[in-house]
C-alpha cells in the first residue's frame, strides 16, 4: 500500500521541522536584532512619530520591554518575535509619520498656489484663476 511511506515521509518531515523548532528557540535573539529594533524605533522617534504616530511608536517600545522579559525568562521564540514585531511597528510609525509630513506639506503649497493665484487676480484684475 502506498500510503503507509507517505504518512512515515509526512511524520518524519513532521518530527525533523518540530526539532528545527525546537533548536531555533534554545538561543536568545541576536543583539542584530535587538539593534534593529531599538534603532527603527530610534529613526521613528527623530522624524516626529511621537506627534504623527504615537500610538505604533508605543506599541514598539511596549514589545521592546516585552522582549526583554521573555528573554529574561528564556522564551527567546517569543523574544525574536516581539523584537520582530518591535522594528515593524517602529517602521509603520516612520511611515506614517512621513506621509502626514508629505500630506502637510501638500496642505501648505496648494495653500501658497491658492494665495498666488489671488494675488494675480488681485493685481491684474483677473476672475476665474482658482
Amino acid at each position: 500500500m502506498k500510503t503507509a511511506p507517505l504518512l512515515r515521509s509526512s511524520l518524519s518531515l513532521f518530527a525533523l521541522a518540530l526539532g528545527l523548532a525546537a533548536c531555533a528557540t534554545t538561543k536568545p535573539p541576536s543583539a542584530s536584532l535587538t539593534n534593529g529594533a531599538q534603532r527603527a524605533i530610534q529613526v521613528a522617534d527623530e522624524a516626529g512619530a511621537q506627534e504623527h504616530a504615537p500610538l505604533e511608536l508605543r506599541f514598539a517600545r511596549e514589545k521592546i520591554l516585552a522582549a526583554q522579559e521573555a528573554n529574561a525568562v528564556e522564551d527567546f521564540a517569543l523574544a525574536q518575535r516581539l523584537l520582530e514585531q518591535a522594528e515593524v511597528d517602529a517602521e509603520l510609525a516612520l511611515s506614517r509619520t512621513k506621509a502626514e509630513q508629505t500630506r502637510m506639506q501638500v496642505e501648505k503649497l496648494r495653500a501658497e498656489v491658492r494665495d498666488l493665484r489671488q494675488s494675480i487676480a488681485d493685481n491684474f484684475g483677473l476672475e476665474g484663476l482658482e
